[in-house]
């Protein structure tokens, strides 16, 4: 037997073989992964979903547990400015404005709050919003209006020729002053009763003379006698109507403080606080009678809203009362400027320095009082007024200079009443009305025109002190009104 081995061949044999074998199970597999294939491809959505859900969960864990670790980091900010912002609310704040007490409350302090308090508080105007000095300058001017000192009061004691005859010059301005108020308000009364007579003498004569033919000593009929009394009643009545339509206001000088005669002679010291008051009576006049003017503008009488000014008088500061029935303030003996200097502690007029509002004892309604900055006086004003339009007068004393109504009480008028003395009011109905005024006076401007011996008795100096010194210096107000 010749064996003969091909290895060449035989190895190749053998490796084709292996590469068979090796394919069989290869081809099981591609079939697997082929099948496979077709069923992702008819199930892709819910393979897809089934991934994406398994992804979310993993997803949403690690986010959840960032976003809980968020949350808490601002929910502790947030408490934090929570706490910040109430401490704020709990801090007390004290804010200071001139001419008031200091207010303090808690607030929130932040930067809207500090710059508004600025601009109004600060030396220049902010947006249109004025500072205290521009209000101030401005209330003053309001306060002070159209009143002129009527002359000056302040003499040295060397003076002495000034301050006798300051009392007369006193009286003859007022006189004029009085005279020139009345015109404006086109004020008047009543034709008096000896007028009327004279006029009636006059239509008796004429109407029995002209209408009935007979003497003025003829005996008359009944008749005649009725149509006669008739004639003169209505002669009256057309008097009284004549000067109703022709006037703006009934109005006695006297009966709102304006003096009949001169201040009887005394030592300047005892009689400068009663001229001072003579003065001040004058200015609130002058308010109130021009405030009347206004609202009646050129209505006359019969048509006017205020028909009569009854009765004026003021309580001044210091208990001098000037009124038609008391002219002057009491003195006692010895009681001069000196020994009253002496008595009161006197202090500069502080524009800046905090006052009082709740002195109701003085002042039901306001709470105000007489102080370093102002004076209060209160003035009781009787007036006849139209019924209905009560409300439209005390508006216009509201408005006119600082004067606030503290009480009014209104009673009927008898119109039948109120002719029988010469006092027509018109057709429709009126009633008295009397109003309790308090007015507010400045001391900024008034303080440098008073008379040492009422500086003495109001505590002041009369003299204005400037906030921005702080050496405390007083600046005195020159006061010299023309002679």
């Amino acid at each position: 037997m010749n064996l003969k081995f091909d290895m060449k061949r035989l190895l190749k044999r053998k490796a084709k073989t292996d590469e068979l074998e090796n394919l069989a199970p290869l081809s099981e597999r591609a079939q697997k992964i082929k099948n496979l294939l077709i069923i992702i491809k008819s199930n892709i959505l819910v393979l897809s979903l089934a991934v994406v859900s398994i992804s979310a969960l993993a997803f949403a864990y690690m986010f959840s547990a960032h976003l809980q670790q968020g949350n808490e980091n601002v929910a502790n900010e947030f408490a934090s400015k929570i706490e910040k912002l109430s401490k704020l609310e709990r801090t007390p704040v004290t804010i200071t404005i001139p001419g008031n007490e200091p207010v303090t409350g808690n607030l929130t302090v932040n930067r809207k709050l500090v710059d508004a308090v600025k601009s109004r508080m600060g030396l220049e105007q902010t947006e249109g919003i004025p500072n205290t000095e521009t209000v101030s300058k401005a209330a003053i001017q309001f306060n002070k209006g159209s009143h002129k000192p009527i002359l000056s009061m302040r003499f040295k004691k060397e003076d002495e020729s000034k301050r006798r005859v300051v009392r007369l010059d006193m009286h003859d301005k007022l006189t004029d002053l009085y005279s020139e108020l009345l015109k404006k308000c086109r004020a008047t009364l009543p034709p008096s009763e000896e007028d009327i007579l004279v006029e009636l003498q006059r239509a008796k004569l004429r109407f029995v003379l002209t209408d009935l033919g007979q003497t003025i000593d003829a005996k008359r009929t009944p008749e005649q006698e009725k149509k006669l009394v008739s004639e003169l009643t209505n002669r009256r009545l057309a008097s009284y109507r004549n000067v109703a339509l022709a006037s703006g206001l009934y109005l006695d000088a006297q009966d709102i403080g304006a003096p009949i005669a001169p201040l009887p002679e005394a030592p300047y010291e005892k009689i400068a606080v009663d001229l001072w008051t003579l003065q001040w009576n004058y200015w609130i006049a002058e308010d109130i009678l021009l405030a009347c003017a206004e609202l009646n503008e050129n209505e006359s009488i019969v048509t006017a809203p205020v028909k009569r000014v009854v009765k004026m008088k003021s309580r001044i500061p210091y208990g001098a009362t000037q009124s038609a029935e008391s002219e002057t303030s009491q003195f006692t003996e010895g009681n001069d400027s000196a020994a009253q200097a002496d008595s009161v502690n006197s202090a500069g007029i502080d524009p800046n320095a905090p006052v009082s509002m709740s002195n109701y004892s003085s002042s039901f309604v306001k709470g105000w009082a007489s102080n370093q900055l102002y004076d209060v006086v209160q003035t009781q004003v009787s007036l006849v007024v139209e019924t209905s339009k009560i409300p439209l007068v005390t508006d216009a004393f509201a408005k006119k200079n600082f004067i606030v109504i503290s009480n009014v009480r209104i009673s009927s008028v008898d119109p039948f009443e109120a002719i029988r003395s010469g006092y027509v009011y018109g057709p429709n109905p009126v009633s008295l009305v009397v109003l309790q005024l308090e007015s507010a006076w400045l001391r900024e401007w008034t303080g440098p025109l008073m008379p040492d011996p009422v500086r003495a008795m109001l505590g002041t100096t009369g003299q204005v002190q400037s906030a921005l010194e702080s050496s405390g210096a007083i600046t005195e107000i020159p006061n010299e009104p023309p002679r």
